[in-house]
């Protein structure tokens, strides 16, 4: 019988565990649209005031981001000095918990990159910034909907397998 009792324990930890890493992808799109929407504005300063050019500018920042951002930086990095795809290099490094509009915003955002004078930049990020704030604005009020739903039907689900092993 404890051995039936430790094993709906751990059915039911391990629903609990199921349920936090499924909702983890509302925290890890939460974050990644809050890197690049802090990116619009750390590049504007920086092209701005410095005029610094764009792959030490990345390269530089993206110590400062998410693991998850930081392989979209580094595969765009990659993709300027292979003459690579803009589009290819955000499709294949960024998340699945990213929606196909935040996709194609980052993409937007990577592609436009250089391709003004510095206040034309500037102008552009400005308006990439607040493009990303309204959707990093929806991940949150999904994180904040959904997160802890999760988890909680991850224990129920694992509660109800614990009562058909009893």
């Amino acid at each position: 019988m404890a051995a039936k009792l430790l094993l709906c324990a751990l059915v039911i930890a391990l629903g609990g565990a199921l349920g936090y890493y499924t909702g983890r992808k509302y925290v890890i799109r939460e974050k990644i649209l809050s890197d690049f929407m802090a990116l619009c504005g750390y590049m504007r300063n920086n092209i701005s005031f410095l005029h610094t050019p764009l792959e030490p500018m990345l390269a530089e920042y993206s110590d400062k981001v998410s693991p998850h951002t930081k392989m979209i930086f580094d595969s765009f990095i990659a993709s300027l000095k292979e003459g690579g795809e803009v589009k290819d290099a955000v499709e294949k490094s960024a998340r699945k918990e990213l929606k196909e509009g935040d996709k194609e915003l980052i993409t937007k955002l990577l592609v436009s990159l250089g391709k003004y004078d510095p206040d034309g930049q500037a102008a552009a990020l400005n308006g990439f910034e607040a493009l990303f704030d309204e959707s990093r604005k929806d991940a949150a009020e999904l994180k904040k909907k959904y997160y802890p739903l999760c988890f909680k039907l991850g224990a129920l689900a694992g509660a109800g397998l614990a009562i058909l092993i009893l």
